[in-house]
């Protein structure tokens, strides 16, 4: 009973908290599709109305930030206004740099290049031009969903609006699978077209 009622409080005032915090930074250029931020705002909401814990994404185009001085300089600019405990994932688009920050109080809660490893490492393309906004948000959503599912877990709640996480682990392995299929099948398409010209 007491659940259904805070279920209930939680989807009445949801669009209240939504317009009250915005848990997506820059994305000017909508890197980040419409959908995935609609999606990191109902989770991250979720997320700091259940444990407090606030959970960003920050998604740059700006071509300025193509050193690691001046991408951490970003970064402190955009800490020092956030309230602990809070993580956010940084995405620079130029330099295809990803990198996950936690407040000093929350930097035990996970292992931060594990997900990193694990998660959103797989699904980086090595060509500039397959890095659409599409693949953009499947590579942050993957990292996202299982940090905010880990925050969760340490605090003894679970999110309603995550996916689940055998669906997480199914697509990652869906890409990887495909990525192997595709390379073995250029390798197969060489092989042939080199002994065809002999």
């Amino acid at each position: 009973m007491i659940g259904s009622f805070k279920r209930l409080f939680f989807c009445l005032f949801l669009p209240i908290f939504l317009f009250a915090n915005s848990f997506v930074f820059d994305n000017q250029d909508n890197l980040l599709i419409p959908k995935s931020v609609d999606f990191v705002q109902a989770v991250s909401t979720e997320l700091k109305y259940k444990t407090g814990f606030s959970l960003y994404v920050d998604v740059s185009t700006d071509a300025s930030l193509d050193s690691k001085e001046t991408r951490e300089e970003h970064q402190n600019i955009i800490l020092t206004t956030l309230k602990p405990p809070y993580g956010i994932i940084f995405f620079y688009r130029p330099t295809k740099k990803i990198n996950i920050i936690l407040s000093r109080d929350s930097q035990k809660l996970f292992d931060v290049d594990q997900v990193f490893f694990d998660y959103i490492a797989p699904l980086l393309p090595e060509k500039d031009i397959d890095l659409t906004p599409q693949r953009i948000s499947a590579i942050i959503l993957n990292g996202y969903s299982e940090i905010a599912d880990r925050i969760a877990d340490r605090y003894g709640v679970t999110l309603e609006n995550n996916f689940p996480s055998d669906n997480q682990n199914l697509f990652v392995r869906v890409i990887l699978y495909l990525m192997l299929i595709i390379l073995i099948g250029l390798f197969v398409i060489v092989y042939f077209f080199k002994r065809g010209k002999k």
